[in-house]
């Protein structure tokens, strides 16, 4: 965090003098570096722990005999989260529905089913059954919004 913090001072004091910015004007431009180090190490923190946990989440669960795998990779996270949040940025929040597009896509995009038997058999007993909350906790979990 420092090693954006710091030379983002320094190129900012330089330019400030440079120019004779006003002493509001420095303080402004002063916020750019630490914003910065902040959106670095909120999609770091944030895209790692999130492969983690949906990866631990997804390995353990299972839909009759039938196993669900994630594989999704903390560096192509964490690239998501930076770009989607630069384009949201230049873009003034107008790329935010595609951005959410994107995230969900690639989430959906690394899981796998792990079939173990006959998929038609599954799918006959589970129409029997009384519908469950599963999908609208999964939907939840993944923090995906179908508009039912």
């Amino acid at each position: 965090m420092l090693a954006i913090i710091l030379p983002g001072m320094f190129i900012i004091g330089f330019v400030a003098q440079s120019l004779h910015l006003s002493k509001p004007a420095i303080q402004t431009l002063s916020v750019v570096p630490v914003a910065l180090a902040y959106i670095l190490m909120f999609a770091v923190v944030h895209g790692y722990t999130q492969a983690r946990n949906l990866n631990e989440v997804f390995s353990h669960t299972m839909l009759g005999e039938h196993r669900i795998l994630s594989r999704l990779a903390a560096g192509s996270l964490i690239g998501i989260f930076l770009s989607n949040t630069f384009l949201i940025i230049l873009t003034l929040g107008l790329y935010t529905p595609w951005a959410q597009i994107r995230l969900a896509r690639y989430r959906l995009e690394a899981l796998e089913l792990e079939a173990h038997g006959s998929l038609d058999d599954f799918v006959a007993a589970a129409a029997a059954e009384v519908p469950a909350a599963t999908g609208e906790e999964l939907s939840s979990l993944l923090d995906v919004d179908f508009g039912f």
